[in-house]
């Protein structure tokens, strides 16, 4: 782990370099173009070292810790806020979001079970009718031979 000192003067270094980049932008001025070219060769120049070194800074190990600090942190005071809400929302006798989410989780646990237990009973009855339509066969034909 770096010091701060450390990290301070790296983060100098960088913006020295991309100062003396768009310095040296400004200086490479050649009479013979006309002024539009010239313009847009410094823009050119200048956004080309702006990019450079966006992207390095934000490859850096510094900028990328910092951002997983702050995501971290957000999504913990996101929780934080979530629980602080619901017992505020039950101090006050409410129904929290929490409190409806696991009730709905609970009802399809409750209608999954029950059209499970309806697709058996309808095997069952198919099983039971297709049995007495045999029996009724049987006795049709049965019937005739014994008449």
């Amino acid at each position: 782990m770096e010091s701060p000192f450390d990290q301070a003067q790296r983060w100098t270094s960088v913006w020295i370099n991309y100062a003396n980049k768009m310095s040296q932008a400004g200086m490479m001025f050649d009479p013979a173009k006309a002024p539009p070219e010239v313009a847009r060769q410094m823009r050119s120049m200048t956004f080309s070292s702006m990019s450079q070194y966006a992207e390095q800074f934000m490859r850096s190990p510094e900028f990328l810790t910092a951002m997983k600090q702050s995501l971290d942190t957000a999504i913990a005071f996101r929780k934080q806020m979530n629980d602080f809400l619901t017992t505020m929302q039950h101090n006050v006798q409410g129904v929290a979001r929490q409190d409806v989410d696991s009730l709905m989780v609970t009802m399809r646990h409750v209608e999954s079970r029950a059209l499970d237990s309806m697709a058996a009973i309808t095997q069952k009855l198919d099983a039971i009718l297709q049995r007495l339509d045999e029996l009724e066969k049987r006795s049709a034909a049965k019937e005739p031979a014994e008449t």
